[in-house]
């Protein structure tokens, strides 16, 4: 199967077409070089939002964090503050009731005394 002049001259007509529709479509290093840097610009920004956010939340998780200490301390103060007082108030009733024990001791042993001849 040979081809002909004019067949071989037709195909290189079609190619040259399809050569001619792929060059004029085809991206300039220019147009190429644009998009990069347009790309480039954008992923920079980006890059640079996500870094701003990404520093406030942990700052503002560092600041809850200390506040929810300083509470918790607070209320740690306040929670040993009142067992303190608590303890005292049991001391005292141990005490007045020891003290208690020992006048009643001391008049049962005196009311013996009296009663034995």
């Amino acid at each position: 199967m040979t081809m002909t002049q004019e067949e071989r001259i037709s195909r290189l007509e079609g190619a040259f077409e399809t050569f001619s529709v792929v060059a004029a479509t085809m991206v300039t290093k220019e147009e190429l070089q644009s998009a990069i840097d347009g790309l480039r610009a954008g992923t920079t920004a980006s890059i640079d939002g996500l870094q701003s956010e990404t520093t406030s939340s942990i700052d503002g998780l560092r600041a809850e964090q200390r506040t929810s200490v300083e509470t918790l301390r607070a209320e740690n103060q306040a929670t040993a503050e009142t067992l303190r007082a608590e303890m005292r108030s049991m001391e005292l009733r141990i005490i007045r009731w020891m003290v208690g024990t020992v006048f009643a001791a001391s008049g049962l042993i005196l009311a013996v005394m009296k009663l034995l001849p």
